[in-house]
């Protein structure tokens, strides 16, 4: 198995902006955002969980994230400039989809795809509910969402429809007597902190890095399960990248939760040495898991 490949940044002419790949020869996708300020880590962190996602289901493609650095007046001139110099680049396609500080029409004139908007909430929660009930029957569940927006209400539905019955939403859930609890208002919503205040069995991250490194070691040694976020939400890119919608991705997700569960360190760090299987089929296995 070939490992410790680093990741490719490319920083832009044009405009302070960037963008980053795991793998410069293979097709990637990935959000652009735009901010005061883009970190260039936060940004590989992005890339680096799309990576594994595409490889928990045997797609060789990579993972990408790009950045622009511009605010207030100088916003619109930067994008532009970023749009023109990604359109014109030579290489492996790269799709982009918007992220914050960014809108699909900002991104029309790139090809390949690019300038799609952001999934719908439906495929995310269709698979974050199959995750769970993988790792234990959502018939009669007790459920906690420590989100309340359009996904949360998405996961509410699915829950409660599969015979859950959710017991607490916002900042209660993540203290609430529960055996599920899904993840998402923040990243770091559970830190290595907030694990000793927890009182679910199971963790289903539904936002990238809405538990921390620290928190996952921290559940594992209390004995509670986290599940890895980048199989989680993975019904966008199995909609979009494998043509896999509905009952056929959700079976797939549960599929892989199902093979990782009782790893001895924790379904995360299973998840990710399952992907990095079949990177090392393909492609140097790159430096840092998205954890």
């Amino acid at each position: 198995m070939r490992q410790n490949a680093p990741v490719s940044y490319h920083k832009l002419e044009s405009t302070d902006a960037f963008y980053v790949v795991d793998f410069d020869e293979a097709p990637s996708t990935g959000i652009v955002r735009c901010a005061k300020k883009i970190l260039r880590d936060g940004a590989e962190s992005f890339a680096r969980a799309q990576t594994y996602a595409f490889a928990s289901f045997d797609i060789q493609m990579s993972g990408a994230s790009a950045g622009i650095n511009a605010v207030g007046d100088g916003r619109d001139e930067a994008v532009q400039a970023f749009v023109g110099e990604l359109a014109a680049r030579d290489g492996a396609p790269i799709h982009l989809t918007p992220g914050k500080g960014t809108t699909s029409s900002d991104l029309d004139a790139l090809s390949n795809g690019s300038g799609s908007a952001t999934p719908t909430v439906e495929p995310i929660a269709a698979t974050a509910i199959a995750a769970a009930g993988a790792a234990r029957s959502l018939d009669g569940a007790s459920v906690a969402l420590d989100l309340e927006d359009e996904l949360g209400s998405a996961l509410r539905s699915s829950a409660e429809t599969a015979g859950a019955q959710v017991v607490a939403t916002g900042s209660a859930a993540l203290t609430a007597e529960c055996d599920i609890v899904f993840v998402g208002s923040a990243p770091a919503a559970i830190d290595h902190e907030a694990v000793a205040s927890l009182q679910a069995g199971v963790v289903v991250p539904v936002l990238h890095k809405a538990v921390s490194t620290r928190a996952i070691s921290s559940a594992r040694r209390a004995e509670i399960i986290v599940l890895p976020e980048f199989v989680c939400t993975s019904g966008p890119t199995l909609r979009r990248w494998a043509e896999i919608d509905g009952p056929t991705a959700a079976a797939k997700v549960a599929a892989v939760i199902g093979e990782v569960l009782d790893h001895p360190e924790g379904p995360v760090l299973g998840a990710c040495e399952r992907a990095e299987a079949f990177l090392g089929t393909w492609q140097d296995i790159p430096f840092g898991r998205p954890i």
